[in-house]
């Protein structure tokens, strides 16, 4: 009995331990589901905001990622959803965006969600520890009510890692268009490195010259043609 007791106790200690240890893991992500708010109310599709609270590292996830964009997404899915038994296939897109330059020199950009299905899109605020602040968006992962379920709240915790646009406070803004042709093959020995998140790496880490802060890792995966832009921005300052 006394064998018996202490196994138990053994194993009861175990857990709590991991109890405990995934509670630590997961506040931040909760914490970070639950700043989702709706900033629009149209019947169908609307812009939410998410303010990202969890850390993430992204020397890891390029180390976890190989050519291909599920590697990719499931990288991102480790970052974000750390522990938990989740699988998500790589999406396709689509989508236009321009830049201009005002009379009075102020810089003005945009962005259009050219997609088969109409869809719902987020703004995403990061501030992470060895970063600068941005906002970002995308179109909110195919789902439309961010806010409406435990599991759509779930899956916007990898939107840092799949924004299609954005803008630092250090005014470095960048966008990715999909192009109708080819994908493209590269074999340059480097890491290889999603569009995405060459996305991320600039909004986090570029405050004038937007590659600089991957040009020794930049690899864009040959899933589909891409093509990206940066342009300098007025300094703005993300919440």
């Amino acid at each position: 009995m006394k064998l018996a007791a202490r196994i138990a106790m053994g194993v009861l200690a175990v857990v709590a331990v991991a109890a405990v240890g995934f509670g630590a893991l997961y506040t931040s992500r909760i914490q970070t589901a639950n700043s989702i708010e709706k900033l629009t109310d149209y019947d169908d599709y609307n812009l939410y905001r998410m303010q990202v609270r969890y850390d993430y590292d992204l020397d890891k996830k390029i180390a976890n990622t190989t050519a291909d964009n599920q590697s990719f997404i499931d990288a991102a899915v480790k970052q974000a959803l750390p522990l938990l038994p989740v699988s998500i296939k790589a999406p396709t897109f689509g989508c236009s965006a321009f830049h201009i330059q005002e009379t009075g020199g102020d810089h003005l950009m945009g962005r259009n969600y050219d997609f088969k299905r109409d869809t719902s899109a987020m703004l995403v605020c990061t501030a992470p520890k060895d970063g600068y602040k941005s906002f970002a968006a995308l179109d909110n992962l195919g789902v439309n009510q961010a806010d409406a379920s435990t599991k759509a709240k779930i899956a916007s915790l990898l939107a840092p890692f799949a924004c299609l646009d954005g803008i630092n406070e250090k005014g470095v803004s960048i966008a990715v268009l999909t192009l109708d042709s080819e994908p493209t093959k590269q074999d340059t020995g480097k890491p290889v490195l999603a569009t995405t998140m060459a996305i991320r790496l600039v909004l986090d880490r570029a405050a004038t010259r937007p590659w600089s802060c991957c040009s020794s890792t930049i690899c864009l995966l040959p899933a589909a043609a891409t093509t990206t832009f940066t342009s300098p921005m007025p300094p703005v300052t993300a919440a």
